[in-house]
């Protein structure tokens, strides 16, 4: 592909949502940051399945990027899952057109990147954030020389492969239990994903299964001293507000 257009972005991002859907328990098994309580997978997929189900094709290509940027809001769990909408936001914030070259991806998944660091009070390397950052400057650095998405795709992946690789060199929790950043490896399959669809231009074929997703209301039992006992989501509308007034 030379050029996304709006249906082959939007079937480009579920094939990226399904790809993490897939690995939920995976990723919790690996989840020891912030905390060890094995749900980054699972928070991770409330957004990917809720993008899945809400985000429609439509007509129009502003409506159709509301959709997913709305469900990716709407779905978001924990800090992975709030880093991860903020951060596809952002780059569908910067979508102006339907005929998307190289140049607009590079330029879309740049800007992104400080949504996901603002998407949280204290960001943190080492974690998706590193990985987003990373993955996007190398775009930024190679999109002229690219031959189209799937040599850009490909060569990127790798990229942001080697900087999963060393999530555990910048972060010592990772190191001690031997594991690499689960929220960092969730944003490598969404790309997996995505890059599949550009290369086959075949879409999934998703159903809501049962077994692919259980109740967000998990036990959240783990050995270390807590002080906020509870996850909360809040959604506020009101249009006097920025989001850093609120």
């Amino acid at each position: 592909m030379q050029t996304l257009n709006k249906e082959s972005l939007y079937h480009s991002i579920m094939a990226g949502a399904y790809q993490v859907l897939k690995h939920k328990q995976a990723l919790n098994e690996i989840n020891v940051f912030p905390v060890a309580d094995g749900d980054t997978g699972t928070n991770l997929a409330s957004l990917m399945q809720t993008i899945l189900e809400q985000a429609k094709l439509t007509d129009s290509l502003d409506s159709t990027l509301d959709a997913i940027g709305d469900a990716a809001l709407m779905g978001a769990r924990g800090n992975s899952g709030i880093i991860f909408a903020q951060y596809l936001n952002g780059f569908l914030m910067q979508i102006k057109h339907d005929d998307i070259t190289v140049n607009d991806f590079a330029v879309g998944v740049c800007k992104a990147v400080p949504y996901a660091y603002s998407a949280i009070a204290n960001p943190v390397e080492g974690t998706m954030i590193t990985v987003m950052k990373e993955w996007a400057e190398y775009i930024d650095s190679v999109y002229e020389s690219s031959k189209d998405f799937t040599d850009l795709l490909e060569n990127s992946l790798d990229v942001a492969k080697k900087s999963l690789e060393e999530t555990p060199n910048k972060l010592k929790i990772l190191k001690d239990a031997k594991v690499v950043d689960a929220g960092a490896q969730g944003f490598i399959h969404f790309i997996e994903g995505f890059l599949s669809y550009v290369k086959t231009g075949k879409a999934i074929q998703y159903e809501n299964h049962d077994d692919m997703i259980e109740n967000i209301a998990l036990d959240h039992s783990h050995d270390q001293e807590e002080h906020y006992r509870y996850c909360t989501e809040a959604l506020i509308e009101h249009g006097a507000l920025s989001s850093n007034q609120i």
